[in-house]
């Protein structure tokens, strides 16, 4: 009886120990989603209903590192100013731009399926009204914000250099 009483207890422990090692190192292995962002040097500026609306091109590179496929959508730059409320402004999507003789539509970035070890490129367009513009050049930290496949909402911190070259084409205009 002493032998069947520590092979239960042995049996039980690895699989514990199996199921606990499995889930971590899961964890630990999941790949990271990249960011990086390249700003054109000129800005647009537009008027509509006696507002200046600054246009900024920029260039959204999304590189998968896992193992399996990434979900991007909803995807917007969130300033962080140390003094003033979180400043959230959505992306649009350059390739999704209408020229009509009535007006000019652009939609969102749309959702964006990224392949492993891939890289996305996204041609987007900021729209800052210029009552913002002071907003973002106070902002300590830039993050993309997005939702990944099951609707959560993930924030990645740009790196220092894309923040500097971003704010730094603010300052030029």
């Amino acid at each position: 009886m002493n032998e069947a009483y520590w092979a239960a207890i042995i049996g039980v422990g690895g699989t514990l120990l199996g199921t606990i090692l499995g889930f971590v190192l899961g964890k630990i292995t999941c790949g990271k989603l990249y960011v990086n962002i390249k700003t054109k040097d000129e800005i647009n500026y537009d008027t509509q209903k006696g507002k200046t609306i600054y246009m900024l091109t920029l260039v959204i590179r999304l590189f998968n590192a896992a193992g399996k496929n990434k979900i991007v959508s909803d995807v917007k730059l969130l300033f962080d100013c140390p003094s003033y409320p979180l400043l959230t402004v959505s992306i649009k999507d350059l390739n999704t731009l209408k020229i009509a003789p009535y007006g000019n539509s652009i939609e969102d970035v749309g959702i964006n399926n990224i392949m492993p070890k891939t890289s996305v490129y996204i041609n987007g367009r900021l729209d800052l009204e210029a009552d913002k513009i002071e907003l973002v050049e106070h902002a300590k930290n830039i993050y993309l914000q997005y939702q990944n496949a099951r609707f959560h909402t993930c924030k990645k911190k740009l790196s220092k250099s894309d923040c500097q070259q971003f704010l730094a084409c603010l300052m030029k205009e």
